[in-house]
């Protein structure tokens, strides 16, 4: 059929649009659906047999508004994807393809449903034409693209120092958790701000990690050693060396862009064991993995840092235990720093029934989060006490460096290398660019323990961010298809309107149509043809009304007829038509010829 309003013959020419917007509908499901637990096949699948339905199956519309439609809708969800980290060019190459293959048939298929005249030369061949339209539209649109990628398609590689100029001593301290400190001191309370510092570009949640410290006083962190394993360069791209006792294969490496949006920084962060890092100018690394920039960052500077994901999930750090960790870190994470006997007798007791170093992690954590609580409002440990110890025995409220503080020191306690990280938890998650959103107020401080032949693992009792080797991308394809529910209804309703406002239009010109059908000369026409049908001579498919009243003026000899095919073709073609006494005359003559035919 052609655009007519029942299901479309999948023989057709529509059956092979049919299968084109199939084809780029179901790229851009497996493009939207990639990196989610259903995966790619799943969103391909799902495109496939949205579009065969909206183009096959739907009575109701015309054809080529379903396939429009189904197009619309691939091209909004290419757009909206095509910049996730972990999606590639293939997808985006088939369903441009296929869009373009749609966009050719769909003309093709509006002219095969078309009346023909008998005359008339015959349309070339379905699959010739197609091929040639093809060949030609994507050469211009290779021309076009070759003049306008280099243009607009060049995106730099990230830079330090290609934004502003860094500002200190800013009222308000929103860019202090980028700035390197050589300790932590947990008596002062943080202040926190709902201003956003960074944006970060990542296919997976992780802590991103800045600073750490291994020397504890009873009050306040610091750092054993100061040395750097890397010293700048002047490459844009360093691979960084493989830290002590971390394995240099396994796990999975994840890409983070990190954009900053606060006045100053000079702390680089990264999401667990840093590997390489392209920043415009090489930057230092230390031995514990912290990366630093020796020239502070300003507002919209950014860097691009790849890391190694450990394999770090349940049963691989509990079969960690089976390994010797190195001695060096050992003697630098592992020694009992300055603690209380309440607070080494109580980690003592909360262990001792756990057999690996996890389930004594675990235990502690679990122990905290039963008897403590996190709060920014909680009071300020008095000089000369031990903040570990007030908060565990005594006020039993505190924020997250006191937390995080007294799990290292228990874990310590009982012999397990750990040390206090600082950095920031992943932030909000943006619906509409997929770029983790940090705030001031997502400043964080937690654990790392040592796991031999896995690496450093966070642990923290304030902060729900899974292992390392069990973290996944953040939502299904179902939970994208919830948090974009709003903007699916708006343009549901968008599409209702215009829809509706199709239908009245359409239904206008119907109704025109069939106002102009049966006008005045139309109903004349008829009352003609009827008198030749009668007479023995019908119309011809290429007779104008004068010609075929000329004709059967001759057969019925009604010389008369004449003046009723030449008002016939002037009241049909005339803006206003003819005068009512000429229509007059013209009635009369078809009246006083119908009779006659009656009577004899």
């Amino acid at each position: 059929m052609m655009n007519g309003r029942r299901v479309v013959s999948p023989a057709s020419t529509w059956g092979w649009v049919a299968v084109a917007c199939a084809g780029a509908l179901g790229a851009a499901g497996a493009l939207a659906a990639t990196g989610t637990r259903q995966g790619p096949v799943f969103g391909a699948v799902l495109g496939v047999v949205a579009a065969l339905l909206a183009v096959l199956a739907l009575p109701s519309l015309p054809t080529r508004v379903p396939a429009s439609l189904v197009l619309a809708l691939g091209g909004l969800v290419v757009v909206r994807h095509v910049r996730r980290p972990g999606t590639g060019l293939t997808l985006v190459a088939l369903w441009a393809l296929a869009t373009l293959l749609a966009l050719v048939l769909i003309d093709r298929a509006d002219l095969d449903g078309r009346p023909r005249l008998s005359a008339g030369p015959r349309l070339p061949a379905v699959a010739g034409e197609t091929v040639r339209s093809m060949v030609v539209l994507a050469g211009v649109i290779a021309l076009v693209g070759s003049l306008l990628v280099p243009v607009l398609g060049r995106r730099p590689p990230p830079r330090i120092g290609s934004g502003e100029m860094p500002q200190f001593d800013l009222p308000g301290g929103s860019g202090s958790s980028l700035v390197q400190n050589g300790s932590l001191d947990t008596t002062v309370r943080p202040r926190l701000g709902d201003e956003v510092v960074m944006t970060v570009t990542a296919s997976t949640p992780a802590f991103w990690r800045g600073q750490t410290y291994d020397l504890w006083d009873g009050n306040t962190w610091r750092r054993s050693d100061e040395g750097y394993l890397t010293r700048p360069s002047g490459s844009e791209t360093a691979v960084l060396p493989p830290l002590l006792g971390i394995p240099e294969t396994g796990g999975r490496s994840l890409t983070q862009i990190f954009h900053i949006e606060a006045p100053v920084a000079d702390v680089l962060f990264a999401a667990a064991e840093p590997t390489a890092i392209e920043a415009g100018r090489g930057p230092v690394e230390r031995s514990d993995g912290t990366l630093l920039t020796l020239v502070p960052l300003g507002r919209g500077s950014s860097y691009r840092v790849v890391s190694r994901l450990p394999n770090a999930t349940e049963a691989s750090l509990r079969a960690a235990d089976a390994n010797t960790a190195p001695g060096k870190i050992v003697d630098r994470y592992s020694q009992p720093p300055t603690m209380t006997a309440r607070v080494r007798a109580l980690a003592m007791r909360v262990t001792k029934r756990d057999a690996t170093t996890y389930d004594k992690v675990r235990a502690l954590e679990a122990w905290m989060g039963a008897h403590t609580k996190y709060s920014l409002d909680a009071p300020v440990a008095r000089k000369g006490v031990d903040v570990v110890d007030d908060f565990l025995f005594d006020v039993r409220t505190g924020w997250c460096e006191q937390i995080a503080s007294s799990l290292v020191v228990m874990a310590r306690a009982v012999g397990i290398p750990a040390r206090l990280a600082t950095g920031f938890v992943p932030g909000d998650r943006s619906r509409f660019t997929g770029e983790w959103i940090v705030r001031a107020k997502h400043a964080h401080a937690w654990a790392e323990v040592y796991f031999p032949g896995v690496g450093w693992q966070a642990f923290d009792p304030t902060a729900g961010v899974p292992l390392a080797g069990d973290a996944h991308p953040p939502q299904s394809f179902w939970s994208w298809l919830l948090h974009h529910a709003l903007a699916g209804a708006a343009f549901l309703v968008v599409l209702g309107a215009i829809l509706l406002a199709g239908s009245a239009i359409g239904g206008f010109v119907t109704r025109r149509r069939a106002r102009r059908a049966r006008s005045w000369s139309a109903r004349r026409l008829d009352e003609l043809e009827r008198l030749g049908s009668d007479a023995g001579r019908e119309r011809r498919p290429s007779e104008t009304a004068p010609e075929y009243a000329d004709a059967l003026a001759g057969v019925l000899g009604e010389h008369d007829l004449r003046v009723v095919g030449a008002a016939i073709d002037a009241d049909a073609f005339s803006p206003d038509g003819i005068e009512p006494h000429e229509r007059a005359a013209a009635e009369a003559v078809l009246a006083v010829i119908a009779d006659r035919g009656r009577d004899s």
